[in-house]
């Protein structure tokens, strides 16, 4: 900001002394009326000088034997070989060397200015005379002089004002609009500047417009309780020092591992999955989820707890971790991660409840699809975040919030692009990870092009289609029956299907889940089961992105005139 508050000083002054030397550097010409044997003319009547001395007459009457006419000679001062004399020292004056006399006259007022001054001077001798009468009645200068009836001057000048108008003025008024808006833009994103005082992060709270569609909207924080666990000062003890923020922040911090946990009160269990149980906790009047992952899967929380520190994941449609925790139960190692809680359960849990509205359809749909683009996108930049692939998308990783948007979550088997991803591939023990029933045939045939990052985007773009499927088949449609509850694939495959189940299927047969007859005419269904079908393709490279179908989605919800405000 400093140089575009000094710039338009710089330029000005800048300017000014160019102005100057232009002034200096102008070439004025005179020309002179040119004649006599003393004279280089060229074999012309006329000579021309370009930043000299002007013009001169120069009448040598001689002295000694005969007396004669004098000798005149008109021309140009640096043609009588006099042009490294100072003409000071030589015009107006009278030379006499014992033989003979010259006269020596100069002018540059105009041009043939030195024709003129013959005009005043007697050059016809009374012989009885020694020496001609010489009137000058012409008044010459020492010094050369622009006349003032030159029109160029008034030319150069206005051009020199006219031209230093049009370059300075609209420079100036160009660099600082520029500084105002650079200035505004600064100060717009102070507010949401982060320090490193452990106190700023823990008691500022966040907050998110959820309105834009375009891809910043993404990048705005989830809204928290002003009584939020962000406010708990946690004391830690002098032998382990960390640092401590709130959220799934930016930055690169670890969460503190101690004395959280004591701080709050466990609930009832209410749910359960393959790193561990999930509790309700209670901290001043507030209730948070706790994720108590198995000690054998320490592997696992260390994984999702980095993930949520490396990765700038404050999205409203991706779970809020607050912190990560480790302590001693009875011997027994307990590792913590404290997220948000929602009272509604998991998408799971909500489908099985029953029917959905049109409008609750395109909710859970959307906002889901929200989340996964923003987690499949890579920001550049100080506040940017990489690419990220969840590898386990389905309908229990889904949690349903009250405003009936949901957000995503269990990062236990997320793969980030970073830097190092050219050894990506090493990470990966197996890659046929996740939940059977969800993967797409690549994933089940275990030929998924682990050098290739996007290879797992198209993974989990297709085990969204299969979510969409689920919500769709529990949309009430007036005057139809509402169908029972289906997993995907469900007729075809066992409760608990193994990889060879799915491959016979899945890659085998090529099979998908069914559309039903009903849904071609109910427009939000149709079009719903366009897009299922693009996320569907074998090939991965012809799958859909996230952004494009949250766009698609867009366009689907403004066919059938739904109108929400998350929209």
């Amino acid at each position: 900001m400093v140089s575009l508050r000094v710039s338009p000083f710089f330029l000005s002054t800048f300017s000014f002394f160019f102005l100057i030397y232009l002034q200096k550097s102008t070439v004025y010409s005179i020309t002179c009326y040119c004649s006599g044997e003393g004279a280089d003319c060229m074999g012309t009547n006329s000579c021309t000088l370009n930043d000299q001395f002007g013009c001169y007459l120069r009448i040598v009457v001689f002295s000694s034997g005969k007396p004669r006419k004098p000798s005149v000679d008109y021309g140009c001062i640096d043609s009588v070989g006099v042009i490294n004399i100072n003409p000071a020292a030589l015009c107006n004056t009278t030379k006499d060397d014992g033989n003979d006399v010259m006269h020596f006259f100069c002018c540059d007022d105009y041009d043939y200015c030195n024709q003129d001054i013959m005009h005043s001077i007697d050059l016809n001798p009374d012989p009885s005379t020694a020496s001609p009468t010489i009137n000058v009645t012409e008044s010459v200068s020492a010094t050369p002089t622009v006349s003032s009836n030159d029109p160029s001057l008034y030319i150069i000048i206005l051009v020199t004002i006219i031209s230093s108008c049009i370059i300075l003025i609209p420079l100036n008024i160009l660099f600082f609009a520029l500084f105002i808006f650079c200035k505004r833009k600064r100060d717009r994103r102070l507010p949401r500047q982060r320090t490193n005082d452990p106190d700023v992060h823990l008691t500022e709270p966040h907050h998110s417009n959820g309105n834009g569609n375009d891809l910043t909207s993404f990048l705005q924080p989830p809204p928290y309780s002003s009584t939020s666990i962000e406010h708990v000062h946690v004391s830690v003890s002098n032998e382990t020092s960390m640092s401590f923020t709130s959220g799934s922040g930016a930055g690169m911090p670890f969460l503190v591992k101690r004395t959280i946990a004591r701080s709050i009160l466990l609930g009832e269990s209410i749910g359960g999955g393959r790193f561990g149980q999930v509790y309700v906790g209670h901290y001043q009047g507030e209730r948070y989820a706790v994720k108590k992952f198995f000690s054998k899967d320490e592997q696992s929380w260390f994984h999702e707890s980095d993930i949520y520190n490396s990765v700038n994941l404050r999205h409203d449609n991706i779970l809020t971790c607050f912190a990560t925790d480790m302590l001693s139960n009875n011997g027994v190692t307990e590792l913590w991660l404290i997220t948000q809680y929602h009272p509604r359960g998991s998408l799971f849990e909500e489908l099985n409840r029953g029917g959905l509205t049109p409008e609750t359809t395109l909710k859970f749909i959307h906002s889901t699809c929200r989340g996964l683009a923003y987690l499949h996108l890579e920001i550049t930049g100080t506040q940017g975040k990489p690419s990220v692939a969840h590898r386990d998308i389905k309908s229990k990783n889904i949690l349903v919030k009250n405003d009936s948007t949901c957000c995503i979550a269990d990062f236990g088997l997320a793969v980030v692009k970073d830097n190092n991803y050219l050894n990506f591939n090493n990470k990966l023990e197996n890659v046929q990870q996740g939940t059977k029933r969800y993967m797409p045939p690549e994933v089940i045939k275990g030929t998924i092009d682990v050098h290739s990052f996007e290879s797992f985007l198209r993974a989990d773009i297709y085990s969204f289609g299969l979510v969409m499927w689920e919500v769709c088949t529990r949309c009430h449609l007036e005057g139809e029956p509402l169908a029972d509850y289906a997993l995907p694939f469900q007729s075809q495959v066992p409760p608990d299907p193994t990889l060879d189940d799915m491959t016979e299927f899945i890659v085998g047969k090529e099979v998908i889940p069914e559309i039903p007859e009903t849904w071609s005419n109910n427009e939000l269904l149709r079009g719903m089961s366009r897009v299922m079908y693009e996320c569907w393709y074998h090939q991965p490279t012809a799958r859909p992105s996230a952004y494009y179908i949250r766009k698609k989605v867009d366009k689907i919800a403004e066919m059938c005139e739904i109108k929400m405000e998350f929209l």
